[in-house]
């Protein structure tokens, strides 16, 4: 009776392990994403090692401290460590890297070109002005951005009216009593 208990005692840690692995979290699954891709190591905007942040209107992985910049200019930041993901965030983050963001971004990006040290990539976050111009001017402005193939252009509104909101109109019925 000794030798079956612990048969089973076995076999269901061997379950229990198991189970484990496949019922990964999914900041676990980006933490490996991260890893996966070299450009992924590194924050997209500064080059700063080890990102812990991901910015879910470019899908990129980035620092803290280009994290509270791209917030100023309201993108939509999560911290890998305490932000809770959804599946569909993870597929997508799954399908692209730091390099192909980049590759859109600074599409039209030529270091040799730029006179202006504001427009020239940072290297590290120690520079926090410098590093507040540039994400303003890669994501803002859309300095260096060449929309990818086969992205639609966002819709313009055709009016020109003013962008104010109406007021709501109720109609009463004519034949409701008032009584007050």
């Amino acid at each position: 009776p000794g030798s079956s208990s612990r048969s089973s005692g076995g076999s269901s840690t061997r379950y229990a392990s198991s189970r484990r692995k496949t019922m990964e979290s999914p900041a676990d699954k980006l933490r490996k994403i991260a890893k996966q891709h070299p450009s992924n190591k590194k924050c997209a905007d500064c080059g700063a090692k080890l990102p812990q942040c991901i910015n879910l209107s470019n899908w990129s992985f980035i620092c803290m401290t280009c994290a509270g910049i791209h917030r100023e200019i309201g993108s939509k930041i999560k911290s890998l460590g305490h932000s809770p993901f959804t599946e569909e965030e993870v597929d997508a983050l799954r399908q692209t890297n730091n390099e192909q963001v980049n590759g859109v971004w600074l599409a039209n990006y030529d270091p040799q070109g730029e006179r202006n040290k504001q427009n020239r990539q940072p290297e590290g976050n120690q520079d926090q002005a410098h590093l507040r111009n540039w994400v303003k001017r890669k994501y803002k402005e859309k300095r260096w951005y060449v929309r990818p193939e086969g992205e639609r252009r966002p819709k313009k509104s055709k009016s020109k009216k003013s962008k104010e909101p109406k007021p709501t109109v109720a109609q009463i019925p004519q034949d409701a009593a008032l009584d007050f």
